[in-house]
């Protein structure tokens, strides 16, 4: 018993009461303060987290438009309702030839092609397509009066 006397009585000491108190109020603090931060903290890093989520979003959104944009030039320059397209190019040609028109200069646009006015510069090809079509187009003239 004497002992925990002696335990008691140091406890009662100014300087280790200082020390508790000390010590007491640092948690205390520490408690009130790091509550105070944590509730802080979840609340910006949301906000944080949802602006940079949106900026993602606007620049995939952006992205897309882009991408949409070049598939819609791609498309509408191989089409063959574009005028100034290849494969128009070829359509042209494949109905002055009386063939079927699909806008691809296959083996039976290049035969019948061949037949009637002869593939002088080789066959035809995106490089050669005009000239073959400015050849067929004044036949057609001439072979229409």
């Amino acid at each position: 018993m004497a002992k925990k006397q002696s335990m008691i009585a140091k406890l009662y000491q100014p300087k280790n009461l200082i020390t508790a108190a000390l010590v007491g109020a640092g948690v205390y603090h520490a408690f009130k303060w790091g509550r105070k931060k944590a509730t802080e903290t979840p609340k910006e890093a949301f906000d944080e987290s949802v602006n940079r989520i949106k900026q993602e979003q606007a620049a995939a959104e952006a992205a897309k438009k882009a991408a949409n944009e070049q598939r819609k030039a791609a498309t509408a320059a191989s089409s063959i309702q574009s005028p100034n397209s290849y494969s128009h190019k070829v359509g042209e040609i494949q109905a002055i030839l009386g063939v079927a028109v699909n806008g691809v200069a296959g083996e039976q646009t290049q035969t019948a092609y061949a037949r009637r006015f002869g593939l002088d510069r080789g066959t035809i090809a995106p490089m050669t397509v005009q000239y073959y079509l400015d050849k067929a187009k004044a036949d057609q003239v001439t072979f229409g009066l």
